[in-house]
Parts: C-alpha cells; structure tokens; sequence
C-alpha cells in the first residue's frame, strides 16, 4: 500500500531554483520507458511545459506555456513595457508523508501540525502553499477518517464525508484549499495527475493575474489619458496567450476521469469565469474611450465650425471695407 501523502504545491518566484539534477517527471506503471512521462494535456500544452522531479528531494518543477511570445511593439510612450511577453509560470511541488491514518485524532492532529512546520519550504524563495493534495488509502471510510484528512487540508475539521464526491475507486472532495483522495485501490498514479490538474489551474489564474494586474494600472488612468492603442495592447496579448496556451479542456477528451476532475476544478476556481472578465472589461474600458474619442470629436467639430463662420465673417466684413475703399477712391 502507497504512504498516506500530502503534496503541497509552491509558485516559485525565483526560476533559477529549478535544480541542475532534475529529470523528466514520469509516474504510472511505466516509469522506465516514455509512456512514463506526462501524456494526458492537449498536445500545445504538452509542448510548451516542462515536468521535472528532482531525484535527491523528490520535489516536482513543473513549467507551463513555457514558449516566448513575439513582443508587441509599443504603440506610444505610455505604454506599459514590462517583459509581460513571457507567461512562463513555475510550481514546485513538495511530497510530504501523513502519520498512520489509524492513530488518535489528538497524535494524528500533533504529527500533522509537526510536519506541516517542519517541511515547509522557504518562503523567502516560495509563495506560500497555495493548495495541498491529500491521497489516503484506506480499507473504509469513514467519518474519522475524512475528519483527519479535513485537518490536513483546511486546519479545520469542516469537510465531512457527505461532501465527498463518488468516483469508481475513490472518494474525492475539491475545494479552494486544496483536493482530499481516499481511495481503497493503488491509484497514486491517478492521484499524481490531480497534482498536475490542479497546478495547471493556478497557473491560468496566475496568468489571469497578471494579464488583470496590467488592465488595473490602464484603468486606473484618467479618462483624457487612456488611449485605446494600450487596450489594443492588452487585448493582443490575451489574444496571443489564448491562441497558444488556454485550453477550457486542456485534457485530452480520451481521458474521461480526468476531463470530469477539470471540468470540477474549473468550476470551483472559477477559471472560464475569471477568464471571460477580462474581456470583457476589455470592451468596456474600450466603450469608455470610445465615448471620450466621439465627445472630443463632436467638441473638435463643433469649435472647427465656430472657427469657420469666425472666419468667414471676417472675410465678408473685410471684402464690405475694400468695397467701400474702392467707392471712396473712385470718387475722390
């Protein structure tokens, strides 16, 4: 039977972490050929990640849309020139192992609290745990048993066993602390690709940030100073990430439990959602301006024609005085 594991994932700041001995990530039952290594994503995914693990620490690096979009041309000196071109986004995930599931809840309680100090990873290097994963064989399940795995995921004993959702093998429940497996089968292969499901999440939503982060900088612009070109700018780059990267089903549809597992992370994070705001802030930021270019214009043409008739009188009183020069002098 597989140690009862909690798998805690890291967004790593600083990329130079990544370890030179790192190898190619591989789990399932081929683990000494390529069918070990990652093949469920949609094949741009695939394409543009990395998964590594670290042989000494067994920790997993894993790198999403890890390919270089062309840069976008600045339009004008105001536009925000930061290396926002490069969405690359790096986890580290810490493999941590539980206490004996069959213990007191009071020890259970104490070694879980122990090991989640001791092994916590540097936070000067990592953001905090941002979810935990917990994978749990056991020959039943029951109460005591969710209650402890609650406390591992949450501190709390909130989740209770009417929370868990059936599954052929196993007993799941996903929140946004993290995803509990209990299960009465060896499926840690299928629990490791939970791992990477949920990280890719995280990434989009680091992503989404970040993309988010650059629209409030725009917004938070006068109106006379926001130029629809650093919208444009914007847009492109949702447009080009979409385009390479963001998939509403980035599992590959021959793996059914794995597209019902997204499909369930999806909806609890929010992804499409978070996703479908941005653009469509796009386009109201875009009406905004739109509204102040159609003001200044209708203002522009109104002065324009101010300015005409202004001139065009003083064109009629100027010919009604060399007019009246001329009558004068032919008199004279």
């Amino acid at each position: 039977m597989m140690e009862n594991t909690l798998a805690r994932i890291y967004r790593v700041k600083d990329t130079s972490l990544i370890p030179n001995t790192c190898e190619v990530l591989k789990i399932g039952k081929y683990l000494n050929s390529d069918k070990g290594e990652i093949q469920f994503l949609q094949k741009n995914l695939l394409k543009n990640s990395r998964f590594l693990v670290d042989p000494s620490s067994g920790c997993w690096w894993l790198e999403f849309f890890t390919e270089k979009v062309t840069q976008v041309k600045r339009r004008s000196a105001n536009d925000i020139t930061e290396n926002s071109n490069n969405y690359k986004q790096v986890f580290c995930i810490d493999w941590n192992t539980l206490p004996d599931i069959t213990i007191s809840r009071e020890e259970w309680v104490k070694r879980t609290e122990n090991m989640l100090k001791e092994q916590q990873l540097d936070n000067n290097k990592f953001d905090y745990d941002i979810a935990r994963l917990a994978y749990i064989e056991t020959v039943e399940f029951t109460p005591d048993i969710v209650d402890k795995v609650s406390f591992a995921i949450r501190k709390t004993s909130t989740i209770t066993l009417h929370d868990y959702h059936k599954e052929t093998n196993h007993l799941e429940h996903i929140d946004t602390k993290g995803l509990s497996y209990l299960t009465t089968f060896n499926t840690f292969d299928h629990f490791q690709r939970y791992v990477i499901l949920l990280t890719l999440a995280y990434a989009y939503l680091s992503v989404m940030d970040q993309i988010g982060g650059h629209l409030s900088m725009v917004a938070e612009q006068s109106i006379q100073k926001m130029e629809n070109d650093q919208l444009a700018y914007i847009h492109e780059r949702i447009a080009r990430f979409n385009a390479r990267f963001f998939f509403q089903y980035p599992v590959e549809y021959k793996n059914g439990g794995l597209s019902q597992a997204w499909k369930s992370i999806n909806q609890l994070l929010e992804i499409d959602k978070r996703h479908n705001e941005l653009h469509k802030k796009i386009t109201q930021l875009h009406h905004i301006v739109d509204l102040r270019y159609e003001k200044e214009a209708h203002q522009y043409e109104k002065e324009t024609h101010k300015l005409n008739e202004k001139r065009n009188l003083y064109i009629a009183v100027l010919g009604i005085i060399l007019a009246a020069l001329q009558v004068v002098q032919i008199f004279t």
